[in-house]
């Protein structure tokens, strides 16, 4: 089973759908090929993390690196609404702006 994500969302959250994937090609005689790589569209979820605190950054970054990066799915819990997503790059960054808190971004991508 899969872990859960471990912050709850207090923050805004942006969905966007990645498409379905066609892959286009050209054969001889300039005829056009289309093939679909998938079969349902996959949504991306993105959202800034404004303000974290020192705590909340060492349980995402171990998070992170338990999933090894962008390897492994889990779930994250989103208005009553499961989804079954992986971090959308390997690369995790913030930034420390005051005393104890922290900001950054994070993009994730439906498996």
């Amino acid at each position: 089973m899969p872990a859960n994500f471990p912050l709850n969302p207090w923050f805004p959250v942006k969905f966007s759908e990645v498409g379905m994937k066609t892959l286009n090609s050209s054969g001889e005689g300039g005829r056009k090929r289309r093939r679909n790589k998938v079969s349902t569209p996959r949504l991306t979820i993105s959202f800034s993390l404004n303000y974290l605190t020192t705590a909340q950054l060492d349980t995402l970054y171990a998070f992170y690196v338990a999933r090894l990066a962008s390897y492994e799915a889990f779930n994250i819990t989103i208005k009553g609404t499961v989804y079954l997503m992986h971090f959308a790059k390997d690369g995790l960054s913030w930034e420390w702006f005051k005393s104890n808190w922290h900001r950054g971004s994070i993009e994730l991508e439906q498996d």
